[in-house]
């Protein structure tokens, strides 16, 4: 089991953790049981944080909601956006997951992110509580048991959870209530090399539909990238994409269709890609590979 004080501060009875640690980002869960009229308190969150209340209930207060307190019951979920600051006190026997994240793994819903960064900073209104559907009780169930029981050791499952668990509020919400739950994810204050590394899967090495996602212009994005990687943003998609072909090509069951639906291409555009940088066709390519490997 991988271990983290970056995900909750010492000091928590019964504490529960997995984390997964990649390119520098965090994405992890954990589980802390808390006794009535105990306080739990982070003045700096270092990262994006989901509450799940799966028991009892809390009084939270909130820097970024001007420290009003609010009570978040049972069957409830919080969102707390990172270099804030939050005190809450337990009103039972509370448990509570914890999720923390950089950057919201959602891959697969192109779609939907286009509309939440459409909507990010025109000031709609902000509600950071989400009653849990029956789908996500079952989800963050299966998560506490999985901690509790201490039976995986792969850091890995917290990446699957991350992109789960943001696909259920793609399924289960409406579009509005996701945008208002999470829109400080979405704000100016993004970490922009988080966002790049989590979702540029999704844009099939197209720099202007990754511009489009991060709610930048084009302008303040292509600077942004520049400052962060040191090369254009065409010049780093290309690169990545070259990589994950020559990664996809060395498998032993690898096929041009195969690649190609990996990177999210059609079987024309891969084969621009392969003769673009390796001068050959993507077949061609898959048998030097296998032929390097002999």
């Amino acid at each position: 089991m991988v271990k983290s004080t970056e995900l909750l501060a010492h000091g928590l009875r019964d504490k529960h953790e997995i984390v997964n640690v990649e390119v520098k980002q965090l994405n992890g869960f954990a589980c802390a049981s808390f006794s009535e009229g105990e306080d739990y308190s982070d003045e700096h969150a270092e990262h994006h944080y989901i509450l799940f209340v799966q028991k009892g209930g809390i009084n939270i207060q909130m820097s970024h909601l001007n420290n009003e307190e609010m009570t978040i019951s049972c069957g409830e979920m919080i969102f707390i956006p990172r270099n804030g600051s939050y005190i809450f006190t337990s009103l039972d026997e509370t448990k509570v997951l914890f999720f923390a994240f950089a950057a919201p793994v959602m891959r697969k819903e192109l779609k939907l992110f286009n509309y939440l960064s459409s909507r990010a900073f025109k000031g709609e209104e902000l509600l950071p509580v989400l009653p849990m559907d029956e789908n996500v009780k079952i989800f963050v169930d299966m998560v506490m048991m999985q901690l509790e029981n201490d039976r995986i050791k792969n850091s890995e499952i917290c990446r699957s959870w991350n992109n789960i668990f943001f696909v259920m509020l793609v399924t289960y919400y409406e579009r509005k209530s996701v945008t208002s739950f999470i829109r400080p994810v979405l704000s100016k204050e993004l970490d922009f090399k988080a966002f790049v590394e989590n979702n540029y899967l999704q844009v099939n090495g197209n720099a202007v539909r990754l511009a489009n996602l991060s709610g930048f212009t084009l302008k303040t994005f292509h600077r942004r990238f520049r400052q962060e990687f040191g090369m254009s943003a065409k010049e780093w998609l290309n690169e990545r994409m070259c990589k994950r072909i020559l990664q996809l090509a060395s498998a032993e069951d690898s096929t041009v269709t195969s690649i190609a639906a990996e990177i999210g291409v059609s079987t024309e555009r891969l084969c621009q890609l392969t003769r673009a940088n390796f001068s050959c066709t993507p077949s061609a390519l898959i048998e030097k590979r296998r032929a390097s490997r002999s």
